[in-house]
């Protein structure tokens, strides 16, 4: 995927990425699917039997759905552009406030289960979740939310530290 500004500018191009059983990295939120639900290439019977999109979902909804297919398939990967993406102030992932309810009744979905292997993923799950929450509340200019965001993903993962000792230095 290429992502571009209202300029046409690109922004960054993702040409890499992993393959293979990545539920879990999905659910850790790490880089594993980059783009918006239109750069997903799947085949019917796996949309089907993961039950597509949920609708209640208003932001997230395909991270979310590519996370219910990991789980039950391999995910391969494209190494080249075959997607563009552009940045405006309409995109829905800026409206922070309903990205963070999406994602929270995907993991409320995500974490209700017995799998042990998957519970264990909880806490570092959601505090990655607000590690990215909070910077995205500092890229808009809303420090009081990014403090708020930060110190629970601090307190979540602790190891967040790391992150926020180069911050805004990077």
């Amino acid at each position: 995927m290429r992502e571009f500004d209202a300029q046409g500018n690109t922004i960054q191009s993702y040409v890499t990425g992993e393959e293979g059983w990545v539920a879990d990295n999905i659910l850790l939120m790490k880089p594993i699917i980059v783009g918006s639900g239109g750069s997903i290439m799947i085949r019917r019977e796996a949309f089907e039997s993961v039950g597509g999109f949920d609708e209640r979902l208003s932001v997230g909804e395909d991270w979310e759905f590519c996370y219910r297919v990991a789980r039950k398939f391999k995910i391969g990967f494209v190494p080249e552009v075959l997607f563009h993406y552009r940045h405006h102030n309409g995109n829905a992932h800026l409206n922070l406030e309903k990205m963070e309810r999406s994602v929270l009744l995907a993991y409320e979905k995500a974490f209700n289960t017995t799998n042990e292997k998957i519970l264990r993923l909880r806490r570092k799950s959601y505090g990655n979740f607000y590690k990215i929450l909070a910077g995205s509340y500092f890229s808009a200019g809303n420090y009081r939310m990014f403090i708020k965001k930060m110190i629970k993903s601090l307190w979540l993962k602790p190891s967040n530290i790391q992150h926020y000792i180069k911050f805004p230095i990077r």
